[in-house]
């Protein structure tokens, strides 16, 4: 029986893919980013009969049971985290329970676990949110503490190709890299792939950050400035996020 390490979950949010969706976080990232706004949920917990009693350790049923009130309310579920796919058997059983109901499946993920492999799991998807956050090795090092880049943008592609990429989002966090490189380099990759991609440029916030020092807000200008970049270099489909 598939058990899984829960943070928490948001009854209902309307920015987590498409229609009202109750979005669950789930425990653990393989990452560990500079600007990370859920920074309790990185840590990875290996022995599972020892986790904080903050925490949830569920099973998919017990998991539907404690959601289940918002099924008439919301057209699906969004799996974040954390890095979700982490815990990637538990969210096939769980999507494969889900998908019965009549909800659909969005996953948020920062794009890291490879997917090339993973068709059962595709084929319990509706849609993918992705991260970009570097368009270079030594830039995706610096943010995120690791390089991961090539199977990234091999998620990319494979998720356009499968028709199950929703958006590619790249947060904007001055101070950390150069982000006029970064944004030009992914806004020609996604642009090669098919223009009509959606792009979000979600500006950074400081809120929930537990060390921003050194990490700069980027003004609207700023932003919008971005988003005239990613325009240039081929991108049609731009969100900003202030």
């Amino acid at each position: 029986m598939q058990r899984a390490v829960i943070n928490r979950w948001i009854n209902f949010s309307p920015i987590d893919g498409p229609g009202n969706r109750t979005v669950i976080f789930f425990q653990g990232c393989n990452l560990n980013c500079s600007y990370c706004h859920n920074p309790e949920t990185i840590e990875i917990y290996d022995n599972k009969s020892k986790i904080p009693g903050s925490l949830y350790l569920l099973t998919v049923d017990e998991l539907i049971e404690k959601i289940k009130q918002n099924f008439p309310y919301i057209s699906g579920i969004t799996v974040s985290g954390g890095e979700p796919l982490l815990q990637l058997e538990f969210i096939k059983e769980l999507f494969s329970k889900t998908k019965k109901l009549g909800l659909s499946n969005f996953i948020d993920t920062n794009g890291t676990i490879p997917l090339t492999e993973q068709k059962t799991l595709l084929d319990l998807t509706d849609g993918v949110m992705i991260d970009f956050k570097a368009s270079n090795s030594a830039d995706l090092i610096e943010v995120t503490g690791s390089d991961k880049l090539e199977i990234i943008k091999e998620n990319i592609i494979l998720l356009n190709d499968v028709g199950l990429l929703h958006e590619v989002r790249t947060v904007i966090a001055g101070g950390l890299i150069n982000y006029q490189e970064n944004v030009v380099e992914i806004a020609g990759f996604i642009a090669e792939i098919d223009p009509e991609i959606k792009f979000k440029l979600i500006a950074y916030r400081n809120h929930g950050v537990e060390n921003s020092e050194g990490i700069i807000e980027p003004s609207t200008e700023d932003i919008n400035n971005y988003k005239k970049l990613a325009r240039t270099n081929g991108c049609k489909n731009i969100q900003i996020i202030k």
